[in-house]
């Protein structure tokens, strides 16, 4: 108990001080003014202070404006040496996440981040905001790294709200904006300034001061910088970086020595004391600037190497572990189309630093190292300061729709999902650029579903929980929560909405926003509802039915959204009524039915039956459900999620009834989500018929189970359409449904099978079926698509 009590106490801290960073961000963002004289400079999310973000502050500072560096704790000694030992005057360091950085976030005139500023964070307008970024892409990165695509939602936003991204080539432009999916929505300027620390490979004057100022005249300067691998350490193979120094140390010359650039967890198991020509990096000189004193460098897979060939002197690539290092990580282009000498053996590299630099890499540079230069700091800070010296480049729209389809956090294996698979599958990507949009928690728990996302569909996660404020909080739990209405909570729930949006949402670049989803998972109705484009939202049940029987849906937000959005879908032509009913409005409804991927239905079905590992399935057939599937007798089958409309236990009671007359039928059911699957199991070890039944609780592929089967049974209380039935019938196996709103118009218009809502009715159409009187439906599914794609597509259009 007392265990459980800290805990509650420690969860309660955590969100009162969340709320009250939030108060702290947001009341600066709505009341206070931009303070003109102000710059922030962020470097590794509070980690650093390094590279580009060191030069244009120090280059910001000579012109007299206050500039704040961020720092984390672990990180505060390491940059309080770094402006120590830089000479910088004018520079303030603030504590990350503190109310103080959240003050300046939302008040700073100039900002500047090489990767991305805290999910609070929304422009001002008259903010200038600058991304650096930190370094040119060699490893795969944003969303073309499969297992991270989930994350990238706030570096997504951050890059769409840049009004400069500087950058050193056309290379680097075309992925950065392309790897984090914003070449079509970015809205502000590239410069084509080059990166700044990379000036110092241009300033002589400075390598020869740097150089004399370390004793190192005379000297042959070598500088090694590993990519940290995550196993340099390892109890099969010790440490593998310290071997290599150890070896290097006996092969250099007295006139050679070989800086290392280690990382924080290398320094645990590389013993720096012991070698004669081999050090570590000073503490005392900036990164870059002791980089350019190099006679030599050596790397690996870091992409150090872009920059370091500015100064034209040799690159040895280290790559011993190449094939390895490789099967675990992606790259943009084949490592053997460097110019650069790449070796396997300590021998080899000590021969090559020997050697002289013996090969032509001009091409190399023009490509990749295009726009650096020197004073490229001092250039984009008079450039964003308003003498605009450097080279801008505006993207150019390719003039189509940018179309957003949110999909929420639902589940992958229900049927709201597989309509969406069905409709991506047809999405022309030549009409619009859609892009698909999606929870981070969702995709975290169902990341296969990014599969099914056709080529061309681009990414759009929402990256963050809702940020409220202590009364916000308050007016959420009153409003939301405890479903109260009065005018205080409305009035701070929309402003909490409103915000909300612009963070979601940067520039508003999106023309159309569709929320697929439609049941307001992580609250994301009422948010998009505040969008300034056109809004459309699907309904794909009787959502009246719905909140009457299950009552999770929450009647104030479904009520607005109905009534305020500019298009609601609906997927059957009798869930206008019911839609209407809560909105108090028709002339925004519109029938768009689901698409139906016919032919991915029928390869899925050819597969063999394949059970997920979450799978459970509770049968008495000694074979399992290969068992039942090869038995003699009827198969039925049902398909959809353990929830009270789906009718699963009259679907039981008729087939109980049923099994009297035809004692070796089968029965399975397969689900989803929902909370009466024990329900389900519990009502069936007491009927009779239970051993003629097999539930499987979920799976991701029910085609192949489904295909064996010899009727599909819809037992529903209420649906949108039941796409199952559609399944079924492209299978080329029969199905009956019950005359219910959604399926029963669809039903009638292809000729299907209907019986009455009520178990005598499911048991008659059981008897219906063996008498012959029930058949596959009369669809053409290629007119049927072709209707369905152009009904989507209208949505995308104006008015």
């Amino acid at each position: 108990m007392v265990k459980r009590i800290r805990e509650r106490l420690r969860m309660l801290w955590r969100k009162w001080r969340e709320c009250t960073l939030n108060f702290a961000y947001f009341i600066c963002y709505r009341r206070q003014k931009i303070r003109q004289n102000t710059a922030i400079f962020e470097s590794r999310s509070g980690e650093d202070f390094a590279s580009n973000i060191y030069y244009l502050a120090r280059e910001m500072e000579k012109r007299g404006i206050k500039v704040y560096i961020p720092y984390k704790i672990k990180a505060k000694k390491k940059i309080e040496r770094i402006i120590r030992t830089g000479n910088f005057s004018n520079i303030h360091m603030v504590r990350m996440y503190s109310k103080k950085y959240y003050k300046i976030l939302a008040t700073a005139k100039y900002l500047f981040n090489d990767i991305c500023f805290d999910w609070k964070y929304i422009k001002q307008p008259g903010q200038v905001y600058v991304n650096t970024w930190h370094g040119t892409p060699l490893k795969t990165i944003g969303f073309d790294v499969p297992k991270e695509k989930y994350v990238m939602g706030n570096i997504q936003r951050n890059l769409m709200m840049v009004d400069y991204l500087t950058s050193p080539s056309e290379y680097y432009t075309e992925k950065i904006l392309t790897a984090y999916h914003i070449d079509k929505l970015f809205s502000g300027k590239v410069l084509h300034s080059g990166y700044p620390r990379n000036s110092v490979f241009f300033d002589q004057g400075l390598r020869e001061k740097t150089r004399h100022n370390l004793d190192l005249l005379g000297q042959q300067v070598v500088i090694y910088m590993p990519t940290w691998r995550g196993m340099h350490a390892t109890p099969q193979k010790g440490c593998v970086l310290q071997k290599h120094l150890a070896q290097l140390d006996t092969l250099l010359e007295d006139n050679q020595v070989l800086y290392v650039k280690l990382h924080n967890m290398d320094r645990q198991n590389v013993q720096m004391g012991a070698f004669t020509h081999i050090r570590e990096f000073p503490a005392n000189v900036e990164r870059y600037q002791f980089l350019a004193i190099a006679d030599c460098l050596i790397t690996d897979y870091s992409s150090v190497f872009f920059d370091f060939a500015n100064s034209g002197k040799k690159i040895i690539l280290f790559t011993y572990d190449e094939k390895e290092y490789l099967t675990s990580r992606g790259m943009y282009f084949d490592m053997k189309t460097l110019p650069f000498p790449q070796v396997r053996t300590v021998e080899e590299l000590v021969d090559e630093i020997n050697g002289s630099k013996d090969y032509d890499d001009q091409i190399f540079r023009q490509f990749y190292c295009t726009y650096d230069g020197n004073n490229a700091a001092a250039s984009i800070i008079d450039h964003i300061l308003g003498k605009h010296i450097v080279s801008e480049q505006k993207i150019e729209s390719n003039g189509k729709k940018n179309v957003v389809i949110y999909c929420g956090g639902i589940m992958l294996k229900n049927g709201i999902i597989t309509s969406l698979k069905n409709l991506m599958s047809g999405l022309d990507t030549n009409q619009c650029n859609y892009f698909f949009s999606f929870t981070r928690q969702g995709l975290r728990s169902s990341p296969p579903l990014l599969e099914d996302v056709p080529e061309g569909m681009q990414l759009f996660p929402i990256s963050s929980p809702l940020q409220k404020t202590l009364l916000e909080s308050w007016a959420y739990h009153k409003y939301y929560e405890q479903r109260k209405k009065r005018k205080i909570y409305k009035r701070l729930w929309d402003r909490l909405m409103k915000r909300e949006m612009k963070k979601h949402f940067p520039q508003a670049v999106f023309d159309v926003i569709i929320d697929f989803e439609g049941y307001g998972t992580h609250q994301m109705i009422p948010i998009i509802q505040n969008y300034p484009g056109k809004r459309v939202i699907f309904v794909h049940s009787n959502m009246r039915e719905e909140s009457r029987l299950r009552n999770n849906h929450h009647p104030y937000v479904l009520r607005e959204a109905y009534h305020d959005f500019d298009v609601v879908a609906v997927v059957s032509p009798s869930l206008r009524v019911p839609t209407m009913e809560i909105s108090g409005r028709a002339d925004n409804i519109v029938v768009v039915e689901n698409s139906h991927n016919y032919r991915g239905i029928r390869n899925q079905a050819n597969k063999l039956v394949i059970l997920d590992r979450d799978t459970e399935v509770k049968t008495w057939n000694p074979g399992g459900i290969l068992g039942a599937l090869s038995h003699k007798g009827y198969k039925f089958i049902t398909i959809g999620r353990f929830s009270p409309e789906k009718g699963h236990l009259r679907l039981l009671e008729a087939f109980n009834l049923f099994c009297k007359r035809y004692s070796d039928a089968q029965l399975i059911i397969i689900g989803g989500h929902g909370n009466l699957y024990a329900a389900t199991l519990k009502h069936l070890s007491k009927m009779s018929c239970c051993r003629n039944v097999t539930v499987i609780k979920s799976m991701r592929n029910p085609m192949p189970i489904l295909k064996q089967c010899d009727l599909f049974i819809l037992p529903s209380l209420y649906e949108g359409l039941g796409l199952v039935l559609l399944e079924a019938d492209c299978l080329g196996v029969p199905s009956f449904c019950v005359s219910i709103d959604g399926p029963k118009d669809f039903m009638k218009q292809h000729k299907g099978h209907l019986v009455e809502n009520s178990v005598q009715g499911i048991l008659q159409g059981m008897y219906d079926f063996v008498d012959g009187k029930v058949h596959t439906l009369d669809i053409d599914y290629e007119e049927y698509n072709r209707t369905a794609r152009e009904e989507f597509l209208e949505l995308t259009r104006e008015g």
